[in-house]
């Protein structure tokens, strides 16, 4: 087990527990129920084993259990980090009036993840787009990450980190692909942090951006007058300055590939967290469409295009004036940068 909510969106009231489920599993489960005058209640559960797995053998599931009329069952908090499970209580509804406007959430960081620099332009990219609140999995990163962590979260106030060390249960694999990475659960857990960050934070944003800490998501059809005043020249003494930054610059990432006329959708999404049911990586049940333009940087996936086939796409651009000033702000508070250059 993952986590415990409260589900308000059911006809009765019940209470919706993640969990990381074997598909071929074919087990009954029951509740037990403890009421707030002590009374232990079995409740028959109704299971749901999420519908994308990428072929592991286990993934994403919940069990919602209907509870009885004049029971106030209580939820026990705990951390992962300290057993097998870990607790949260949300029992205030809101469907108006969220704490928070815009939320981000990223799954997973693993590997002593160490890309620094685009970590840094990332959050400072939202904190200019507006986003009050990152969301980070952690399993593990480098010190140099866990420096610029700490800076975000007790300095600026803008990042929460939930320990992920789900690897401790269960053996992940570190791809999204078995045969690259063998292992029982897809990419550390990947749609089970998903699932977790929209129900945790269901009824306290309006908006949840969910994406991979190597991607940016950016509105389309904004000005582009910043990009003029962004001179090549700056873009040499950026990349001079932040050299010895561990991590990819993503201002000199301009060229992708040209999307093909048939091709599997691998997009991220902004949703309303209360119309989510079941959240995969690319995919959810319900969304409001609208547009935006996500920004991946990643290993080629065609080799065999020429550098002229290649699509510029200077989006980034926009931000560049801004971002260059709050990034070199950012590093030089964490003494990843000096005061003079």
């Amino acid at each position: 087990l993952l986590n415990a909510f409260h589900e308000h969106r059911t006809a009765n009231r019940s209470v919706l527990l993640l969990a990381i489920v074997w598909h071929a599993e074919k087990t009954s489960y029951h509740c037990l129920l403890c009421c707030h005058d002590g009374e232990l209640v079995t409740m028959a559960v109704v299971r749901n084993v999420h519908q994308t797995n990428f072929w592991f053998p286990a993934g994403t599931g919940d069990f919602l259990c209907q509870v009885p009329v004049g029971c106030q069952p209580s939820i026990h908090k705990d951390n992962i980090a300290n057993s097998s499970t870990f607790f949260e209580e949300l029992s205030y509804i809101r469907w108006s009036g969220f704490p928070l406007n815009f939320t981000v959430c990223l799954s997973n960081m693993f590997n002593h993840y160490d890309n620094v620099l685009q970590f840094v332009q990332a959050m400072e990219l939202y904190r200019l787009l507006g986003a009050q609140r990152v969301v980070i999995y952690k399993n593990n990163c480098s010190s140099t990450m866990e420096r610029v962590l700490h800076y975000y979260i007790n300095q600026v106030g803008l990042v929460e980190v939930l320990p992920w060390p789900v690897d401790a249960h269960i053996k992940v694999s570190s791809s999204w692909l078995m045969s690259e990475s063998p292992g029982d659960l897809h990419y550390y857990g990947q749609i089970p942090a998903l699932n977790d960050c929209v129900h945790r934070y269901m009824y306290q944003t309006q908006y949840l951006l969910l994406h991979d800490p190597d991607e940016v998501i950016l509105p389309t059809g904004m000005s582009s007058v910043c990009v003029s005043a962004f001179h090549p020249q700056i873009k040499v003494e950026i990349s001079r300055s932040w050299s010895h930054i561990p991590g990819v610059n993503v201002l000199l990432h301009l060229l992708r590939e040209p999307i093909p006329k048939q091709h599997f959708t691998t997009g991220k999404m902004i949703v309303n967290p209360r119309t989510v049911d079941e959240m995969s990586v690319h995919s959810v049940h319900k969304l409001r469409k609208g547009t935006a333009t996500l920004h991946h940087i990643r290993r080629r996936k065609n080799t065999s295009l020429k550098r002229s086939d290649l699509v510029r796409d200077e989006g980034l651009l926009r931000f560049a004036p801004q971002l260059v000033r709050e990034v070199n702000r950012a590093l030089r508070n964490m003494n990843l940068l000096p005061n003079k250059l």
